[in-house]
């Protein structure tokens, strides 16, 4: 009866909405726009309909992007259902952020439980499985993008380790149209791009090169770490500033990419959790290089793919000049300073057979294997001698091999109304004990008639620990490791329609139901003077998402999207999931007054964030957020303007520690951005 309830609540704001949270392109079909017939391999390697794909499967276009106005990647994910990136704030520098996907909570910068992917090469990496230099909030990799394709749920039946919330796949932009696009706006917003294609005799060559830099608010900085409530004035909060490159040559049927991405954030805390002064904010700087090589030959009723790829991660974290409370200012008139840094290396390849010689099926073999390697994480300070530096190692070096198998079968009925798909992979890691894990899928498609399908899905995934969670070393006195740490896992159970309703109408509803087990988290070890990473709760959730589309011409839509999340408890003792968001609301509509000028409205809703046990901070209120992006086409060129935040609401998010020393992060006020783009 509560699921009934909660369903009618969702399908009548859609009703009163009218419409989704995916945008349509213009030079699309009617199908394409109501994503009936837009085609995906994210879901199995092989092109399929999304909603005949055996996953909850989105697409947001280059143009989708454009149309909304977005500024940064979390600007887009968060219109989708069910998905909601918070603003940084947690950790030790208050530079961590927070992703909340169908109620499960995970940390973007430490273990995001989102496999990231840039054409199919992964960033996560084995020391932090974090995105590095990808962060949600810099300004000018959204350029960059063709398309995103997403899959909310597990995916580790075809990604493996760390897919257990969703998978994040970015096409970047490889057409034979170039462009130029510089920006301004509030809050410090400078980007500049450029995008250059060439056919050159038998081969094809395409550069993109793009730099930005923007404030993520303009607000102000709360902390209790000196033992009282200390407030900076408003002023500019984490400045992002991102430089991005990447060169791909296509020669003869292969594919070499490569790709540098830089990126830099200063926060407003120190590494005692102080609020700082400008001149001391603390400096995160990312380095991230992705190389591949790929290729892929056409068989007899079949197709050979083959991939080999180098990842290198570069981590350096500045900081200072601090003087502690506890140290006294003559003795370090300098203040503490210094710097912590690391870096990982990743080789890997893949090979994948694609065979639809038999009647009705379609199947899938593939092998992967990843070779990673961490150097020794060292901290260099003047803590002890203010005269002096000293360094220490506080990871490790570590390696990590996987090798990985994997296979789908799909079988169709005679007339294709109806489809099973079985998929199975099988990933043996060998830095971690009982490295081994099994991720299997079953799903069923069946299309009940025209533009009217229907989905049953289960599926497994698993995250491994990371290499920041098992391999601190003695130096650190206060933190030791967990040589018994199990890897987090998923079993999701889905129910999903997309149907449409009306000609020009399109309707999509989805039910899934998770159970989270051996969940990680920093804690008090058996050691009552150290703390360990170490499997913690297990956690339960279910929920609604619903997106909603209606055509008002090829050009004009209404959308909207809802999802109720609130059913997320702990298993053990029931006790709701901090910060987890019960409603998320997404609405609007894009117009087309002419062929050349078009603009949308949209609002944004998240309801109240409730702090976990023992956290006195209080309760985070809900909020709307407004926004408007007017596109204006002439020939070659483009001119847009986006407002966000139209109505200059104050909203927050969650500063998520241990310790709780740091107040919610407060959001951007009224931020626009006007833009110029030249085709040619």
């Amino acid at each position: 009866m509560k699921l009934l309830v909660k369903a009618v609540v969702v399908a009548g704001f859609l009703a009163f909405a009218l419409s989704p949270a995916g945008f349509a392109a213009a030079e699309l079909t009617v199908e394409d726009m109501l994503f009936l017939d837009m085609e995906t391999d994210i879901a199995t390697k092989t092109k399929l309909k999304i909603s005949e794909s055996p996953a909850i499967v989105t697409v947001v276009t280059a143009q989708d992007i454009e149309e909304m106005g977005a500024r940064n990647l979390s600007d887009v994910i968060n219109t989708l259902p069910g998905m909601y990136f918070s603003l940084p704030g947690s950790g030790i520098l208050g530079a961590m952020w927070a992703d909340y996907v169908r109620g499960i909570y995970s940390n973007q910068t430490l273990h995001p439980m989102i496999v990231l992917m840039i054409n199919g090469t992964q960033i996560n990496d084995a020391a932090q499985d974090s995105w590095c230099a990808l962060n949600s909030y810099g300004t000018v990799f959204l350029d960059f993008i063709e398309r995103i394709e997403i899959i909310r749920g597990p995916g580790s039946v075809t990604y493996g380790g760390s897919a257990i919330a969703g998978v994040i796949n970015i096409v970047t932009k490889k057409g034979s149209k170039n462009e130029a696009e510089a920006a301004f706006g509030t809050d410090g917003l400078k980007k500049g791009f450029l995008k250059f294609s060439k056919n050159i005799g038998e081969s094809r060559i395409n550069v993109l090169a793009g730099l930005g830099d923007s404030f993520l608010s303009n607000s102000e900085a709360a902390s209790s770490a000196t033992g009282s409530l200390v407030k900076s004035e408003k002023k500019y909060l984490y400045n992002f500033a991102s430089r991005n490159y990447l060169l791909d040559l296509s020669l003869k049927g292969f594919d070499w990419q490569n790709m540098v991405l830089w990126g830099r954030m200063n926060t407003p805390f120190t590494q005692l959790f102080m609020v700082s002064a400008d001149e001391l904010r603390a400096r995160i700087e990312h380095t991230t290089i992705l190389s591949s090589l790929s290729r892929s030959v056409s068989l007899d009723d079949a197709r050979l793919n083959s991939k080999i790829s180098y990842r290198k991660m570069v981590y350096s974290f500045p900081f200072g000049p601090v003087t502690p409370p506890n140290i006294p200012l003559p003795l370090w008139p300098d203040g503490i300073t210094g710097n912590a840094e690391f870096a990982t290396d990743a080789f890997a390849a893949r090979v994948e057979y694609l065979y639809n010689g038999l009647s009705n099926q379609d199947i899938l073999a593939g092998y992967e294997s990843l070779y990673e390697y961490m150097d020794d994480a060292r901290l260099s300070s003047n803590q002890l001698n203010p005269n002096s530096f000293f360094s220490v190692v506080y990871l490790k070096g570590k390696q990590r091999n996987v090798n990985s198998f994997y296979a789908q079968d799909t079988f169709y009925t005679e007339n294709r109304k109806l489809s099973l798909n079985l998929g199975l992979r099988y990933d043996l890691y060998s830095d971690f004990i009982n490295g081994r894990a099994l991720s299997p899928r079953v799903a069923v498609v069946y299309k009940v008639m025209e533009n009217y399908v229907l989905k049953a899905i289960y599926g497994t995934a698993f995250r491994p620990p990371s290499f920041s969670e098992t391999n601190v070393t003695p130096d650190l006195p206060g933190i030791k490791n967990d040589p018994a740490i199990r890897p987090e896992t998923i079993k999701t159970f889905e129910l999903a329609l997309d149907c449409a309703l009306l000609e020009r109408a399109n309707l999509r509803l989805n039910y899934y139901n998770n159970t989270v087990n051996d969940l990680i988290a920093s804690v008090t070890s058996d050691d009552p003077a150290k703390t360990w990473n170490t499997n913690v709760a297990n956690q339960k959730s279910w929920g609604i998402e619903s997106e909603a589309k209606y055509l008002l011409d090829s050009r004009s839509y209404l959308f909207a999207n809802a999802s109720y999340l609130g059913e997320s408890k702990d298993a053990d003792t029931g006790i709701a999931a901090a910060f987890v968001p019960e409603w998320l609301l997404n609405t609007g509509v894009n117009y087309a007054f002419t062929d050349k000028l078009s603009a949308m409205v949209k609002g944004f809703y998240r309801s109240q964030l409730k702090q976990g046990p023992g956290d006195t901070r209080g309760d985070i209120d809900p909020f709307w957020l407004f926004a408007t992006s007017v596109n204006y086409n002439i020939q070659s060129h483009n001119v847009y303007l986006s407002v966000y935040n139209l109505m200059d609401q104050a909203w927050f998010d969650p500063s998520i520690s241990s310790n709780n020393l740091i107040e919610p992060i407060q959001g951007y006020g009224r931020r626009f951005d006007v833009g110029y783009r030249y085709y040619f």
